[in-house]
């Protein structure tokens, strides 16, 4: 799931920071205890998505084949399980 805290991990000093209200695209984000520089928002939401994107592309990329099968056998059958994950 998205990280919609925006609190991001300064990669020098491990402090927790974030953005306070709706920051701009191009606004920097710069730790309260070092001053060191972290990220743009802009690169702040492009890396989440893209890992967001690669989180769900690993899921289906190697689906459980046992599941699926007993599934595929379910929905066949007309007759869903209490525990099926549709």
């Amino acid at each position: 799931m998205l990280n919609r805290s925006r609190n991001v991990i300064c990669p020098t000093c491990r402090s927790v920071n974030s953005w306070e209200g709706d920051p701009a695209p191009d606004e920097a984000l710069y730790c309260h205890l070092c001053d060191g520089f972290i990220a743009t928002h802009q690169h702040y939401v492009e890396s989440l998505i893209k890992g967001e994107v690669a989180r769900i592309m690993a899921r289906y990329a190697n689906p459980d084949s046992s599941y699926q099968l007993s599934l595929l056998k379910q929905v066949l059958a007309d007759r869903p399980s209490a525990d099926a994950r549709l």
